[in-house]
């Protein structure tokens, strides 16, 4: 969470144990933070960045339509460098297609969906259960204001995209929006459409991603899993020694895109650069952060020390400029093509793995003991549980993971 800026000792150490002084108080959106002097200077050091930003994007407005505001060389540069505050609700509506695909709604706009999603009250359940318990360190989000404004964008998602409807992770980002986009609900709503997709209009996240088996998820997982092989061998051999696989690391940066782990103004950088060029960002950003701190994941001596350290870490990254310098100038190319490539063969991997899960569960459900009247049922037969288990043996050599407990527990926290 914001919040959780740092994992301290009891002598005040950070976790490289150096003694450091701190103060608390509430950013600009509303959460309440610590940050010791290091990470003052780090703040200051890019705000005065960013007011030279302002005034790039200021001179680029004027220069063209921001009506017409279109993924250019230009545009994408700005991006990285960081949209300012006052500015992002414009350039992310018109980037992510938000502003566009509202305007084609007609008469099914945001109002039509919170009413249409009183037809699913097993979603609107969930989300009543999910939001009261949304960054509980940010003052706006746990307002009564921000409650019900956070239901409400979530209510209408989850009927627009009925395929999907609510998965956990969403909460986070529907409260990020709101929170970027100056607690416009509607900007918030279609920006999230437009982000997650639909089953008839692509997203600008993998597909799958929030589906209910999460199976783009473990797509994701996968292939960062190759990328990080082949960008930081050395960290990958380790933390495959430990038995720590990405989706233990991993699996919440790509659902909650970055909002529960670095501080917000980091995480909008990031998010800044989302919108400009897609989902290729988050393999960048999780690259850059792993080999940021590569030396204290690799004095970890097990899988807990080793999440433990990613988390304090990542929850002190205030120098944003420091990290989207090492996800774009300092990890080499990383071409869309290769992603997709991942993508591809882990995709069949998964759906092999779910095919087979779900052939399980048919058979298992179809064994039954001799009923009262003498009538034999279907028995799944000594042959049928030894093809399965050997695919899934299979499936699993192949992809050169181990099925731990955490593994799968990590991906049911979000089921």
């Amino acid at each position: 969470m914001h919040g959780d800026t740092d994992e301290r000792a009891d002598d005040g150490s950070d976790v490289n144990g150096n003694n450091t002084s701190s103060v608390q108080f509430h950013d600009a959106y509303g959460f309440e933070i610590e940050i010791d002097s290091e990470d003052q200077e780090n703040i200051l050091r890019c705000l005065r960045l960013e007011q030279k930003q302002s005034v790039r994007w200021n001179e680029e407005l004027r220069q063209h339509s921001s009506e017409s505001l279109q993924h250019t060389a230009t545009v994408k540069k700005l991006c990285r460098g960081g949209i300012p505050p006052e500015l992002r609700k414009h350039v992310w509506l018109h980037l992510s297609g938000a502003h566009a695909i509202k305007h084609a709604s007609g008469t099914f706009g945001y109002m039509y969906y919170i009413e249409k999603s009183k037809l699913n009250e097993n979603c609107r359940r969930q989300i009543d259960l999910d939001v009261p318990r949304t960054f509980p360190n940010n003052q706006w989000i746990q307002s009564d204001v921000g409650q019900v404004s956070l239901k409400r964008v979530l209510y209408a998602f989850s009927a627009e995209n009925t395929v999907i409807g609510y998965c956990q992770g969403m909460n986070y980002v529907a409260a990020m929006l709101l929170l970027a986009l100056e607690y416009d609900e509607e900007a918030a709503f279609w920006t999230m459409c437009c982000l997650i997709g639909h089953d008839t209009r692509d997203g600008i996240l993998y597909h799958d991603l929030y589906a209910n088996n999460l199976s783009g998820c473990h797509v994701e997982m996968r292939s960062l899993d190759m990328l990080v092989e082949s960008k930081l061998p050395k960290l990958a051999k380790h933390m495959k020694g430990l038995e720590c696989g990405m989706t233990m690391l991993a699996t919440e940066w790509f659902l909650c895109l970055f909002s529960t782990t670095l501080p917000a103004e980091t995480t909008f950088r990031i998010w800044d650069a989302l919108f400009s060029e897609g989902p290729k960002i988050l393999y960048r950003i999780s690259i850059a952060l792993l080999k940021l701190h590569e030396s204290i994941l690799l004095a970890a001596e097990n899988s807990g020390e080793l999440l433990r350290n990613m988390r304090a870490a990542a929850a002190k990254e205030y120098d944003r400029d420091e990290l989207l310098h090492i996800a774009f100038d300092g990890i080499g190319r990383l071409p869309m093509n290769r992603i997709e490539k991942f993508r591809h063969e882990k995709q069949r991997m998964v759906d092999k793995e779910i095919a087979l899960r779900e052939t399980r569960a048919k058979l298992k459900q179809a064994v039954q003991e001799t009923d009262s009247l003498g009538q034999q049922q279907w028995v799944m037969m000594e042959g049928e549980q030894e093809f399965i288990s050997c695919h899934e043996e299979d499936l699993l050599r192949q992809e050169g993971m181990h099925a731990s407990r955490s593994h799968v527990k990590t991906m049911e926290r979000f089921r």
